[in-house]
Parts: C-alpha cells; sequence; structure tokens
C-alpha cells in the first residue's frame, strides 16, 4: 500500500505535467543592457553579482537592476571576451590579447597571445591559450605545456587532464613537462567533462561521448549532432546541441531530463555556455540573443485554465471540482464526472464520496454520482455551504441557516438520527460561515457576526461574539489544539482551544493583516501557507506562535495561478501541498530545493578614509580575517559600502551593522554608513544582510585603528591632571585670602558700627543743652505772670520737642518727616523765648515723598542750634536760618545757612567749648561714618566786600528710603 501510495503522488505530479510550466525564463539583451548579444562566458563574484564576457562588447556585470559595463576604454586590455573565472577575490579575465584581471575598480593586464579558458586550482590559475597550457603565477604567464592544438583542460584528482586534436592526456600536476604525454583516449575532442567515474567529451564530428576510467565508451548522445556547449553543474550535463536547444542530463545514467528549445524560449541554435548561480537560477549564454536567466520553481501548475472550487485528497486519489465537472485523479489516470451544479466541498464516506452542492448532498462512488440527499430524504435545506463526516456521523452547514447531523445507509438510502440546529437549540446566529471537528469530536463553529460555539454530543454551547464585529470571518481552522480564524481583511486570528477562548492576532503587523485571504493549510514542519488573491504566503513560527519570517510567492515565484480560490488547500502524507486557484491547481513538491541552504552573499564594496578610497588591500580578504587597518589621528573620518545581491529580488535586501560591542542596527535598505570625527582606538565594524525570504549572510568585518591624538595621550592627560590641580590648589588659596579679606572688613565694619552706636549714644546725651531746658523753664514762669496764653504755646510746643525726641532717640533711623517737625519745634520755642525775632524756613528738592526718606535721629539740630547761638543771637537785626534738602542721584545733600556772624568769627570769641560745639563735633563725626571723609564743608558767607554776612553748612549722606 506505502508504495502505492508513492506511484499515486508522482503519477498526480508527474502526469499532469503537460498542462504545467514549472520554470520562468527571462532574457537579458542588448535592451535590458548587455553591451553585446554574444556571450561567452558567465561568472559570479563574491557579492552575488553577475559578471557577462561579451564578443566584442567588453565585460559587464549584473546586480539584479543594472548592467555596469567596462571596455577598452575604462582600462579593459581588450573587449574580446573568451571566459570568466573569479579566484582569490578578483576576477581573470581571458580575452584574444592575453589575460586582464580586475582587482577592486582597476585593471591588472598582462599581454599575451589569445587565451581562451582559465582552469583553477589550488594556488594555480592555468591558462588554455593558442600557444598551449600556460600558468599565470600573479605576475606572469609561464610556459607549461606548449602544444598548439589543445582544446581544452580539467584538474581532477590531483591530474590534468588535456583534450586536443588527437585525444584526451593526462598528467601529474605536481609533474613539470612541456609536451602532450601519449593520449590514453583517441580522438579529436575539444571538451572535457570528469564526473565520479566517468568522462564526457566533445567529439569534433558529432555528439557527447561517455567514457569511463578504464577509458571504454560507455553511451553516446546526439551522434553526428553538432554540440555548442557543454557544462557540467552539481552532477546534472547541460548540453547545447544545433538545432536541438539545450538538454538537461541526467548522470550517471546519461539521459535527458528536460529539453530547453525554441517553444520554451530558448534558441535552437547557439547556447555557448550555462552557469548556476548561488540561488539555483541556471544562466544560459548565447551567440545571439544575449543571456537568459531560467528559474525551475517549487511549483508545479496542474490543470491550467481550470477554476477549482473544491478540493479533497485521499490516500489513493484526488477529486476536484470545476464549475462543470468533478475531476478524479488516481492511479487509473485522470476521470471527469459532469456536474449541473457547483460542488462546494468534499467528505470521504466510507468507501464513497459526499459531495455539499445548492441542490443537496451529492453521493458519488469510482463510477460517478451514486445518490442525491436532500429535502424528500429528511434534510432541513438542500443549500449546502460545507459536509464533514466523523465516525460515521455527517455533519452539514447551511447557506440558509443551521447546523445538521445525520447517519445515512447507503444500502437503504435512508437518513436517520438528524438533528438540526438553530436559534430554537441555542444557535444564536444561524448564519454560520464555517465548522470544523477537533480531536476530541468536538465540533467548533462560527457565524458571519463573529459568534463562536461548539457541539460536543447532543449539547450545543453558545460561547458568544469573540471577534471584533467588523471581522469579516472566511473560515475556520483547527491545528495543534488551537482554533485558526481566516479573515478578509482582517488578518488571521488564533485561540487555544477551551471554553474561554481568547483569541490574537497573530499577523498584525504583515501584509497578511490587509490581505483577502482565502485559504489556510499547515505544512509538515508547522508552517502556516495561506492563500490570497495575490498568491500564497509561507508563514514560519517561533515556539509561541510569534511571526519568524513571511515569504510570498507570486507569479515570478512559479505561482502561477496566483488567485487562489475560498477553502481549497491541502495537504497529502508526503508533504506536498495543493492549492486550487481560479487558473488551475498548484502543487508545492515538499522534495524541491527551495533554496532553504542559500547563504546570501555580502562583501565589502568600498572603504573610505577622509572621503578617499582605501584601492592598496584586497577588501574581500579582511573580511573574515584579524587585519587591522591603521589611521592617523587626522583620519578619524571612515565610511564602509557593502552590498549582497539577490539575482531574483534585488530591490529587497536588508542591511544591518554594529560597531565593537554596541547593538545592532534596525534593519533598513542603506547599504553605506559613515562614522566622522570617530575618537581614537580599536574598532571592529560588522554588518550582515539578509533577503525578503529572511535568507541570512554570514556576517562580515572590518577592523580599524585610529591612533591617539597629543590630547590623549596619558602625558598629555597627566600634564593636565597636575595643571588641573595647580589651578584648584591656586583657587584654594585665593578663595582662603578673599575670605580673610572679608572676615577683616567685616571686623572693621562691626568697629565702626560700634563707634557709630557709641557716637549715637553720646548724641542721645547731648540731645537736649541743659541751658536750652533751664531757659525754656525760666521763661516759662516768667511768662506765667505776664503772658499766660504765649506760655500756653510754649508749653505745648515744648512738651511735643521732648515726646519727639524721647521717641526718636530710641530709633536707629528716621524719617525726614520726623526730623523737620522736630526741627520746627525746636526753632518756633527758640523764637518764642527771643526777644529778637528770626526767620525759620525748611526748603524740600526732593524726588521721593519726605516720609519715605531715613536718616539718622538728631543729625541736624546741632548745626541750626548753633546756627541760633553762635550766629544769628549777636546780630541786632533780623536774623534768618534756612535748612535745605536736596535728593542729588543716591545721596541726601542737607544745607544749613544763617546770616549770623559767621561759623569762624563766632569761635574767635568764644573762650569755652560749649554744648553745642561738642553736639556739633559729634555729627560731623557721625556724617563721617556714614558717608566718609571730607563730606561736611563749613564756609563763611560774604558780600561784595568781603564782609561776612552768614555762614553754610554743607554735607551728603547716602540716600535711604523705606522700601
Amino acid at each position: 500500500m506505502y508504495i502505492f501510495r508513492i506511484v499515486f503522488s508522482f503519477f498526480l505530479i508527474v502526469s499532469c505535467a503537460t498542462y504545467a510550466q514549472n520554470f520562468q525564463l527571462t532574457n537579458y539583451s542588448l535592451e535590458e543592457g548587455l553591451p553585446q548579444s554574444q556571450v561567452n562566458s558567465i561568472e559570479q563574484d563574491n557579492l552575488g553579482n553577475l559578471w557577462f564576457g561579451t564578443e566584442g562588447g567588453g565585460l559587464a556585470y549584473f546586480d539584479g537592476i543594472y548592467f555596469h559595463k567596462f571596455d577598452r576604454s575604462t582600462g579593459l586590455q581588450s573587449n574580446f571576451i573568451n571566459d570568466l573565472r573569479w579566484v582569490n577575490g578578483r576576477l581573470h579575465i581571458a580575452t584574444d590579447k592575453g589575460l586582464s584581471i580586475k582587482e577592486g575598480k582597476y585593471f591588472i593586464n598582462v599581454p599575451f597571445s589569445e587565451v581562451f579558458k582559465i582552469e583553477a586550482h589550488n594556488e594555480n590559475i592555468f591558462l588554455v591559450t593558442s600557444e598551449g597550457v600556460m600558468i599565470y603565477d600573479g605576475a606572469d604567464i609561464k610556459n607549461y605545456i606548449l602544444h598548439k592544438s589543445i582544446r581544452d583542460i580539467q584538474v581532477f584528482d590531483d591530474k590534468l587532464w588535456i583534450v586536443s586534436n588527437g585525444g584526451i592526456s593526462n598528467i601529474d600536476i605536481r609533474d613539470s613537462i612541456s609536451y602532450i604525454p601519449k593520449p590514453i583516449i583517441v580522438g579529436n575532442f575539444s571538451d572535457i567533462k570528469i564526473s565520479g567515474k566517468y568522462i564526457y567529451v566533445v567529439d569534433n564530428s558529432g555528439g557527447v561521448f561517455k567514457f569511463n576510467k578504464d577509458c571504454a565508451l560507455v553511451d553516446t548522445l546526439f551522434k553526428g549532432e553538432e554540440i555548442s556547449s557543454i557544462e557540467l553543474i552539481e552532477n546534472k550535463l547541460w548540453i547545447g546541441a544545433a538545432n536541438k536547444g539545450l538538454h538537461q542530463i541526467e548522470i550517471p545514467n546519461f539521459t535527458v531530463k528536460r529539453r530547453y528549445n525554441q517553444s520554451a524560449g530558448i534558441p535552437n541554435n547557439g547556447v555557448l555556455s550555462v552557469f548556476k548561480d548561488h540561488q539555483e537560477n541556471i544562466w544560459i549564454a548565447t551567440k545571439s540573443n544575449g543571456a537568459f536567466k531560467l528559474k525551475e520553481h517549487q511549483f508545479e501548475h496542474l490543470f491550467k485554465g481550470k477554476q477549482i472550487q473544491s478540493l479533497l485528497y485521499d490516500k489513493v486519489f484526488m477529486l476536484l471540482s470545476t464549475p462543470k465537472e468533478i475531476i478524479r485523479v488516481s492511479n487509473k489516470g485522470i476521470d471527469n464526472i459532469p456536474i449541473k451544479e457547483p460542488i462546494s466541498s468534499f467528505a470521504r464516506f466510507k468507501k464513497n464520496i459526499l459531495a455539499s452542492s445548492s441542490n443537496g448532498l451529492l453521493v458519488l462512488d469510482s463510477l460517478g454520482i451514486k445518490d442525491t440527499i436532500g429535502i424528500e430524504e429528511g434534510l432541513k435545506s438542500a443549500n449546502i455551504r460545507k459536509v464533514l463526516e466523523r465516525n460515521g456521523k455527517i455533519w452539514l452547514l447551511f447557506k440558509t441557516g443551521g447546523i445538521s447531523s445525520f447517519s445515512y445507509n447507503l444500502e437503504r438510502k435512508e437518513v436517520y438520527n438528524y438533528i438540526f440546529y438553530d436559534k430554537n437549540d441555542g444557535l444564536y446566529d444561524s448564519q454560520i460561515i464555517d465548522f470544523n471537528v477537533d480531536a476530541n469530536d468536538k465540533l467548533w463553529y462560527v457565524s458571519k457576526q463573529g459568534f463562536f460555539g461548539f457541539i460536543e454530543g447532543k449539547r450545543l454551547k453558545h460561547l458568544g461574539r469573540q471577534l471584533p464585529k467588523q471581522v469579516k470571518i472566511q473560515s475556520l481552522l483547527i491545528h495543534d489544539n488551537s482554533l485558526f480564524i481566516n479573515t478578509r481583511g482582517n488578518g488571521i486570528w488564533k485561540s487555544s482551544i477551551s471554553d474561554d477562548l481568547d483569541f490574537v492576532n497573530i499577523t498584525k503587523g504583515t501584509p497578511l493583516n490587509y490581505k483577502n485571504n482565502q485559504q489556510l493549510v499547515f505544512d509538515l514542519n508547522n508552517s502556516l501557507w495561506v492563500g490570497t488573491l495575490s498568491g500564497t504566503y509561507k508563514i514560519e513560527f517561533h515556539a509561541d506562535y510569534k511571526i519568524k519570517t513571511t515569504t510570498h510567492y507570486g507569479y515570478n515565484e512559479g505561482f502561477i495561478g496566483l488567485e487562489t480560490t475560498a477553502n481549497t488547500s491541502t495537504l497529502d502524507i508526503f508533504g506536498n501541498l495543493y492549492f486550487g486557484t481560479r487558473n488551475g491547481l498548484m502543487v508545492n513538491k515538499y522534495y524541491s530545493n527551495d533554496g532553504s541552504n542559500f547563504i546570501l552573499p555580502l562583501g565589502f564594496k568600498k572603504v573610505d578614509v577622509v572621503y578617499e578610497s582605501v584601492d592598496t588591500i584586497n577588501l574581500q580578504n579582511w573580511e573574515y580575517s584579524n587585519k587591522v587597518l591603521y589611521l592617523k589621528p587626522d583620519q578619524n573620518h571612515i565610511s564602509f559600502e557593502y552590498s549582497s545581491v539577490d539575482l531574483d529580488r534585488p530591490n529587497e535586501v536588508l542591511y544591518r551593522w554594529k560597531l565593537n560591542s554596541e547593538p545592532w542596527s534596525s534593519w533598513s535598505k542603506n547599504n553605506s554608513i559613515s562614522f566622522p570625527n570617530i575618537s581614537s582606538g580599536d574598532y571592529t565594524f560588522m554588518v550582515e544582510s539578509k533577503s525578503m525570504e529572511n535568507k541570512m549572510s554570514e556576517p562580515i568585518h572590518f577592523q580599524f585603528s585610529v591612533a591617539q591624538r597629543i590630547i590623549e595621550t596619558w602625558w598629555f592627560k597627566l600634564g593636565v591632571l597636575i595643571s588641573v590641580f595647580l589651578i584648584l590648589l591656586f583657587s584654594v588659596w585665593r578663595t582662603f585670602i578673599n575670605y580673610k579679606k572679608r572676615v577683616q572688613a567685616k571686623q572693621k565694619q562691626l568697629e565702626l558700627e560700634n563707634h557709630l552706636i557709641s557716637l549715637e549714644h553720646k548724641a542721645l546725651q547731648l540731645q537736649m543743652n541743659p541751658h536750652f531746658i533751664f531757659n525754656v523753664l525760666n521763661g516759662i514762669k516768667a511768662m506765667s505772670r505776664t503772658n499766660t496764653k504765649k506760655m500756653d504755646e510754649v508749653i505745648n510746643t515744648f512738651s511735643a520737642l521732648l515726646r519727639n525726641t524721647l521717641l526718636n532717640s530710641r530709633k536707629e533711623m528716621i524719617s525726614l518727616e520726623q526730623e523737620i517737625n522736630s526741627l520746627n519745634d525746636y526753632a518756633k520755642i527758640e523764637q518764642l523765648m527771643r526777644e529778637t525775632p528770626f526767620q525759620f524756613d525748611v526748603n524740600l528738592n526732593l524726588k521721593e515723598a519726605s516720609e519715605e526718606i531715613l536718616l539718622p535721629s538728631m543729625l541736624i539740630q546741632p548745626f541750626v542750634e548753633n546756627a541760633v547761638k553762635h550766629g544769628i543771637s549777636a546780630k541786632e537785626d533780623e536774623g534768618k536760618i534756612e535748612v535745605n534738602f536736596n535728593q542729588i542721584g543716591e545721596e541726601l545733600e542737607i544745607e544749613v545757612i544763617d546770616n549770623g556772624v559767621g561759623f569762624y568769627s563766632s569761635k574767635k570769641k568764644i573762650k569755652n567749648v560749649s554744648h553745642q560745639s561738642v553736639a556739633v563735633a559729634l555729627s560731623k563725626e557721625r556724617i563721617t561714618t556714614l558717608a566718609g571723609q571730607n563730606t561736611t564743608n563749613i564756609v563763611e558767607l560774604k558780600d561784595m566786600n568781603s564782609n561776612v554776612v552768614g555762614t553754610k553748612v554743607t554735607f551728603r549722606i547716602p540716600l535711604i528710603t523705606d522700601y
């Protein structure tokens, strides 16, 4: 039975191959940028670029998007190229004028006769030339075997196999001889390929011969046919035969596996060489049609042109339905069963097949439609959306609403144990979209409005709405004890199976979150395949169903059907996946090579130091080595340009980088990075890339070291530390000196304040002249007898003066208004007590209000007393005293002017120091304390004849306000 299943699976995929073309062919010619239509050789470099050597057009490399050309104008020795080989990070170019080598952006040209082929073995580079076989030692071309009839060579098992017009010879590669040994196979041959135990050679008279190691002829292909090329690629021979196209030959049975000719798009004539790139693409060089890219897809396209509406895989057959027929594929072949109504689903029932339709449930056997189960047989409706069968019980999902289960007797065609579930049975929303049965025979359902529930035995349990109302549900899949919900434009949701569902959108942030998803199917590796209207997506998960990678397969990847149809995907027991589409059936072959071993190539294209390219090193030799580029301190600007070429998806390569132990950068399409003004030190720059299919490159690195600047050396830093220490020491010393000065200044200020307090105490003692008090009291006594009214006025004024004097004596500062009031009271008493009258005036020239200006108490009164006693008292006529207050900037100027006999004249007449003299001296000292030395000015006023006419006392003190 197992062998039968294998035979069936092979039959299904291979027998339908007439419907399929599982490769994609792309032509690159002059229009796409090739410099010439004849391509002689193709090679690939370490970055993944493809190099094309042409006949007369020079050299070009292809990065998946553009062709970049090189010819004689850019340094190439000749535009006629015969062969290309990438060896040790350099491209070796065989031309009609010798050997050219491309290293970096420069060409090294070694002139010689025409070079036809390059064969590399370890450190040896052999050249087939018009003079014979030569060796290139890295500097010069040296003779090895001089014989002009040599056509081809190949190194195999440490032997150099030589093809000439006399036959096939071989020599030990370690021998040094200058002649061709005797042929071991005689003939006129042009090309040789050796694989395992067999030797394949092209005969100049036509055909390909197969010899064993004993030199016996084993087989012949294309006998008598002209052979334009032969290549050995991974145990397959690719042979270009004149008028028959390109052939893929199986080794060792030497049979044609595939043929590519004019009908496939490849010219029958003129295939010159075949090359396989890192991504399993075959590149075909032709004589007049440029180059072709042949990509074999992992998808087979079967039943092309047919719209697949339902699908069932069984162990021994497969059923597919189209709008007009059911297609049965088995080991007996392909059978077509006509139908009147489309089939929406299939289910296996014993040895028969159940098919749901809008006209009931069809029962099919190997011969066709056997029976129809409809309303007459007891069904609630004939319009059936889906059918399932579990353990002999049939489940139906009706388009009109509701779910039913029943058993069916095929012999009697009888429906029994029929149960119908709708709203009356707890089915809250009877418009069920899909249902499925889990491993415990519990049937889970989901409705159009997003309501979930299950039926276990005969019990129905409604679980309510589990998804947002706007989610449009497509289907329900059960896998790994979980429910997976497919939607139209709202992603894919997952919940573990339980009575308390908890759905999570597992495709959030991916393109599938917005796609109209049609199909869900898991493969043998637990990857989820999602069919959409634009191809299929493969999702690989971590263990917790967090997405690891998402890969899209569309038309360019071989998914020719492109637009999948709803719920028509399945998996066979061999791991092959089947997808129904509007254009046939797509099969993903489990055994096919999907490029999973492909490592994305990555390399440095350029390294710039201070905007100048580093051309003296081979960057490829640095990518995995411990070499270090040493840079001077002023070479601290370094830039890297790197590249990975994905020839299938050239615009989708992403890069990330890191410097030393820093975290990796985020993935981006930017393939260059600059580090300006980088600090001195040792650095390792690393970069890696990945393709859209998340094929990763191996990380590459580049090590460099930037020397220290003088300011970064240890001795400079030590000098700086010492200087800083000395500066700090000096700062501490200066701070101490300044602190000492401040302490001394504070001490002096305190002494000054103490002195001022002492002066104020003395002033307080001198505030009231005892003689003045005695005279006032005697005057009051005399007035009590003669003039009581005047006495009362003197008493009131004297009382006010005493009260103000006592109040002001308790204050350090008083207002100017209070001082003026005291002066007025004092002057008034003097005026009342004297027989000779005098005039007393106070004048204000202020910007501030007098009540806001502060000054020490009893500062001015001694000068007024002195003006009265020693100034105007000696005058016979009326005296006059004037006190002026002037605000000058931030100072208060005070003037006391009298028209008396003069300050110095009165002093000459006074023999004893009076109270007024002591008080004036004390006031002057207080003023000096407040405003500094020489701030009190006393002058005598004189008339035009220099006669003294009065005294003027002037001093200034700082202006102090009460705000």
